[in-house]
């Protein structure tokens, strides 16, 4: 990796990925790797250099599917091998595709955000319900002490259907909060 070769792969992650690595040239598993993923990898070799002996590096990556999907991949590097320089020149690698655990999080990710939506949505409609009472209750007391045809007994029927509008509202955003 460090010359840009392809080092020894086991062909199961070819067979993985459903490719042929004999199809895909000198460096297969640069070939698939996402570009950002092969950006960052001169950042991620540096790091051996570093590593403590028995240190297991993961590194998250991924590789294109034979189908066009991008595949997520973790690599667990372990230093098994130094120069008399103390560089690394033999490294363990062990890649997991984690594809699937990925989406399950991402998922799961999803329906905590949906969860505190509804819970937010919940929340502002039952403070808002609350203001919506004296309003209500003071408009009604308005209207009331005046005669049906006083102007203002006219705004505070309008201000009585406004605020009924609003409760459907809230009921609605009650619906969602659950």
């Amino acid at each position: 990796l460090r010359q840009g070769g392809s080092p020894w792969s086991n062909r199961s992650l070819f067979a993985q990925l459903g490719w042929d690595p004999a199809t895909l040239g000198d460096a297969p598993l640069r070939s698939l790797m996402h570009p950002e993923d092969l950006a960052r990898l001169p950042s991620n070799l540096k790091r051996w250099n570093s590593a403590q002996d028995g240190e297991v590096l993961v590194t998250p990556f991924r590789m294109k599917h034979v189908s066009g999907e991008w595949r997520s991949f973790e690599s667990r590097d372990t230093v098994y091998g130094r120069d008399k320089d103390s560089l690394p020149t033999q490294i363990i690698s062990y890649i997991d595709d984690v594809t699937e655990k990925r989406r399950s999080d991402s998922e799961r990710v999803q329906v905590q955000r949906l969860q505190a939506l509804g819970q937010l949505a919940g929340g502002v409609a039952h403070d808002f319900n609350n203001l919506l009472a004296p309003i209500m209750g003071n408009a009604e007391l308005i209207r009331l002490g005046l005669a049906a045809d006083d102007e203002r007994a006219h705004a505070a029927t309008s201000i009585l259907r406004s605020a009924e509008r609003a409760r459907e509202l809230t009921r609605s955003m009650l619906g969602l909060g659950g």
